[in-house]
């Protein structure tokens, strides 16, 4: 996504939340490295990525 080893990550710390894991980034190569939520909800994550543009880029190659 931004680097490579970059992670995505469930939270399963606290259990499900409206029947979901939040989704979150774990970007290594930032400075400090970082953790953000992406999402509270697989399915809209799921799509999302799909449309991502460098997601699309690396199938031209």
């Amino acid at each position: 996504m931004e680097a490579d080893g970059d992670q995505v990550l469930w939270d399963v710390s606290r259990g499900l939340r409206d029947g979901e894991y939040p989704i979150y980034y774990y970007a290594h190569e930032s400075h400090p490295p970082s953790v953000r939520q992406l999402s509270a909800d697989f399915e809209i994550w799921l799509g999302e990525f799909l449309s991502y543009s460098a997601f699309i880029a690396e199938d031209d190659d």
